[in-house]
């Protein structure tokens, strides 16, 4: 009888050792973290819930469309681990925090921040504002008007003290 009971309080450790174990893989699924480290071949490390991470690659999207959208140091964001497995995470965006606020506040609009320059969609314009904007390539404009500075400059645009000959034009009306 006695060789039961030890198989039987073996088994029952040996269960209690797997249920641990599946505990710890559910609650690695996914965790809350910041992001201590960015590297530039889109992997960053984080700590979330008292350990640290290997580097691991942040979601973008990586097909015939990509993205390149690198998370911050110290930015909130989800480490999404299938079946616990923390060697096939992922890093997910985790939210606005008081270090990383949102940049903008109305419903149906969108805007990017990046330093100083930002990209804001509404349901009828888009407005960049930043320091520089090159285009590069073929620039087509089309639409009622073209301003500079609250001057017409589009093909309507006429201009003051025109002389024939060499001499130099007034600005445009």
């Amino acid at each position: 009888m006695s060789d039961l009971f030890v198989r039987l309080f073996g088994r029952i450790a040996q269960l209690e050792a797997q249920i641990g174990h599946l505990n710890r893989r559910v609650n690695s699924t996914l965790r809350e973290a910041r992001v201590l480290e960015v590297f530039d071949d889109g992997t960053a490390v984080v700590e979330g819930h008292g350990g640290k991470s290997k580097k691991i690659p942040w979601l973008q999207r990586a097909g015939s469309i990509r993205d390149w959208d690198p998370p911050a140091e110290g930015e909130r964001v989800l480490m999404l681990s299938p079946n616990g497995d923390e060697g096939r995470a992922l890093i997910l965006p985790g939210g606005y925090s008081k270090q990383y606020g949102q940049p903008h506040n109305k419903l149906g609009e969108s805007k990017r921040q990046i330093g100083d320059a930002s990209d804001l969609f509404t349901g009828t314009q888009r407005v960049i504002e930043s320091q520089l904007i090159i285009l590069r390539g073929t620039v087509k404009i089309e639409g009622g008007g073209v301003t500079h500075n609250g001057v017409n400059i589009g093909d309507t645009h006429r201009h003051t003290d025109v002389f024939p000959g060499g001499g130099t034009s007034g600005t445009p009306t």
